[in-house]
Parts: structure tokens; sequence; C-alpha cells
């Protein structure tokens, strides 16, 4: 099995339209979104979800007087 990531630290490069080509290309592609803050594949394969988890971040930020 071939694994194919895409990744980029800046928001609206067109990760997920890319993602989304590639999987309507590729026969028997199994497509993961992984984003944190706004994972939006579903809205262009809707469908039921396979496998959810929570996310935990790291500590709260403060602001000290």
């Amino acid at each position: 099995m071939k694994q194919i990531a895409v990744v980029s630290g800046k928001g609206g490069t067109g990760k997920t339209t890319f993602t989304a080509s590639l999987g309507v290309l590729l026969e028997n592609s199994l497509l993961a979104d992984c984003e944190v803050d706004a994972s939006n594949l579903y809205i262009l394969f809707p469908g039921d979800p396979v496998e959810e988890h929570e996310y935990y971040g790291g500590k709260e930020a403060i602001i000290d007087q």
C-alpha cells in the first residue's frame, strides 16, 4: 500500500481540494482529513465516518497581569 500525505503550514493553499481530486482519480483510495481546527473533506465526500477521536490539546494560555 502506498501512502500520500498532503501537508502545509499555511491555510488556504488548496490541500483539501487537491486531496479530494486525488480521491476521485485514484481507485480504491482511503481519505483521512486530520485537520484539527477545520476538517472539511466530509463536505465533498458525504457519508458516515469510519472512526472519530476527541482531540486534547496542550495547556491553555493565560495572561499574567
